[in-house]
């Protein structure tokens, strides 16, 4: 694609911030690229925005000649490609971050309170006192979730750009991988969340390896038809059909449950025998050290009131890790510890 091209797709913000990028390297202009500088010309292009309608009356605004939206159209683009820039340079999810701040919007602005009214929300006083009872802790409540969605963005981030290790590969290396797991830590915040963080080894080669969610796989995303996996489907990237018993096994546990469980790894990466990338081994030590400041920030954005360890080495880890939060394990469903699972599993008491 050269410079002039226009991206097509869905990824459109994705595209036009990596022409951006290229644009900038051919000229050598990211020297030049601060943060400073393309705040303050994005403010620039913005008042060079309003300078069409400058002095046009209320009515004319909405009826411009073909010249003039032309030169409106242009000021609108270099707005947009300064703000993709800004948020490139600032590692800011631009689409991301719009999404979280109209939910917040939605919440401050109730429709039945908002409709034909320009008032700000401060200004709703005893109604909104009636529709909450606690204005603040309504406000409270909005900007928690909020910050929330801002660590997972950084979260996902940090986690992506870790290198690959010696017969470890890292799935969230691979953007659609990054955005599924971003997609689906977010659902949780929204979704009835029973308060269970289930942690196991590590993403197995045809389960999480392929589609970013731990203990989960593209066929349960694919076929499974719980309200969750339904949700979830509508935000992420499946493209294939890989299938894993251990991932089919726990959503098969979750039919017919209103609340779902959160699932994590003590290992974030997929751990292979040497000279055979697609057949799991368990991780060693090294490698488990590496994956508890991913656990830690898992459990400081989900706030469980349970950790579950699945698995002999899951337990190793996390017995005495978290002395504040309730404990309990049960074996892993692979490798003969199936009615161990079952019955462990049943005695969570998901409804």
């Amino acid at each position: 694609m050269n410079e002039h091209d226009l991206p097509r797709n869905q990824n459109v913000l994705h595209e036009l911030r990596d022409a951006l990028r290229r644009f900038a390297a051919d000229r050598d202009w990211d020297q030049f690229h601060s943060p400073k500088n393309l705040a303050m010309a994005l403010g620039v292009e913005a008042a060079e925005l309003m300078e069409h309608f400058q002095w046009v009356k209320e009515a004319d605004s909405a009826e411009l000649s073909a010249e003039q939206r032309e030169g409106v159209a242009e000021e609108l683009a270099d707005v947009l490609l300064y703000l993709i820039r800004l948020a490139d340079k600032l590692n800011v999810d631009l689409g991301r971050a719009a999404r979280a701040k109209l939910e917040l919007n939605a919440k401050k602005y109730p429709v039945d309170l908002a409709r034909g009214s320009s008032r700000k929300y401060t200004s709703y006083g005893p109604i909104e006192a009636r529709r909450s009872q606690d204005k603040r802790l309504y406000l409270r409540q909005s900007t928690s979730e909020t910050s929330k969605e801002l660590k997972i963005e950084s979260f996902v981030k940090r986690l992506s750009r870790l290198p690959t290790l010696a017969h470890a590969t890292n799935p969230y290396s691979r953007e659609a991988l990054a955005s599924n797991l971003r997609n689906y830590l977010s659902l949780l915040l929204s979704f009835p969340y029973s308060g269970h963080l289930l942690v196991g080894e590590a993403p197995g080669y045809k389960g999480c390896a392929k589609c970013g969610i731990p203990f989960t796989s593209e066929r349960v995303l694919s076929q499974n038809n719980h309200p969750f996996i339904l949700a979830l489907r509508e935000r992420i990237t499946i493209t294939g059909s890989a299938t894993e018993v251990t991932a089919t096994k726990v959503w098969n546990q979750l039919d017919g449950k209103l609340t779902v469980p959160a699932f994590w790894n003590v290992f974030p990466f997929h751990p292979w025998v040497p000279g055979n990338v697609a057949k799991n081994r368990k991780p060693n030590p090294a490698e488990t050290e590496i994956g508890m400041p991913y656990l830690d920030t898992v459990v400081d954005i989900l706030r469980p009131h349970t950790i579950v360890a699945v698995g002999q080495v899951a337990n190793r880890v996390l017995q005495y890790r978290y002395p504040k939060l309730r404990y309990a394990s049960f074996s892993h469903p692979s490798m003969g510890g199936y009615q161990g699972f079952l019955t462990g599993f049943g005695q969570l008491g998901l409804r």
